[in-house]
């Protein structure tokens, strides 16, 4: 993948107006620069909780093929939830277990593993999501952005999160199986 132009960032006060008084905020950038630490800060202070795709903090904004790295600075302390993938997770913590995925000290870690499931660690709460193998050509774009969109609507009616990345896991495999 290659990264043609990076965007400008966010500042606070446009990122606040785009949040309005919502309590729940799902943040997916395409580069480490798109929101910067300020910005999510502002979001966050309001008591909103984010959910972060991993995805856009790991990607530096270097032109070309899209470089990735583990210097996030202290972006990870504004997160409620993290979702992140396999790759993101070796970047970020070094690896895919529960006890890696804890050292990035976030309330809540939503680890996509593609067709081998998903992990949810919360806390000293973790569960292996497994799902029923799909039938056929499967095209897995957008898979991330659903499980995420899933999860963060189920967190903010107040599920708890394992029956949040459970329901959140069961639709995107609807999904990509229509």
């Amino acid at each position: 993948m290659r990264q043609e132009a990076v965007g400008d960032p966010w500042t606070p006060e446009r990122a606040l107006a785009a949040a309005g008084d919502a309590g729940w905020v799902y943040v997916a950038a395409l580069t480490r620069t798109d929101f910067p630490l300020e910005t999510l800060a502002a979001l966050a202070a309001g008591g909103r909780r984010l959910l972060v795709d991993a995805h856009g903090l790991v990607r530096t904004p270097a032109l070309g093929p899209v470089v990735t790295d583990h210097e996030i600075g202290g972006v990870l302390d504004t997160v409620t939830v993290l979702k992140l993938n396999d790759e993101e997770a070796e970047v970020l913590a070094g690896g895919i277990d529960p006890e890696a995925i804890r050292s990035l000290r976030v309330p809540e870690a939503l680890l996509t593993l593609g067709s081998h499931g998903s992990l949810i660690v919360a806390g000293d709460l973790e569960e292996r999501i497994v799902v029923s193998p799909l039938d056929g050509p499967i095209d897995p774009t957008g898979a991330g952005d659903m499980i995420s969109a899933a999860y963060l609507d189920a967190r903010s009616r107040g599920v708890d999160p394992i029956d949040a990345a459970r329901a959140a896991s069961r639709l995107v495999a609807e999904l990509l199986a229509a």
